[in-house]
């Protein structure tokens, strides 16, 4: 991503997002996968591809507060105060 390949480093989030994980894994590691790939897309002007992103972590990661957080920021600077503000809830209630 670093030396500006975005197309590459999109395959190695997908790729990387859906290996299945061994048993005794760091789930922060597979976190900081999918909010770096939600961050990248976001970085890059797509905001809808970031938000499914997100959606599908929080799937995965339901109380990662850091990844929630991610989520409602970016919710909020695209228009969604409804979403950002549920999701801010959420986080509180965690």
């Amino acid at each position: 991503e670093r030396l500006g390949n975005h197309a590459a480093a999109r395959r190695h989030y997908t790729d990387g997002a859906t290996v299945r994980q061994p048993a005794g894994a760091n789930r922060r590691d597979g976190v900081q996968l999918w909010q770096s790939w939600a961050r990248l897309e976001a970085r890059l002007g797509r905001p809808r591809k970031a938000l499914s992103v997100y959606r599908r972590a929080a799937a995965l990661f339901p109380a990662d507060e850091q990844l929630i957080v991610g989520w409602a920021r970016l919710e909020a600077e695209h228009g969604d105060e409804d979403t950002a503000r549920g999701l801010y809830t959420r986080v509180t209630e965690m």
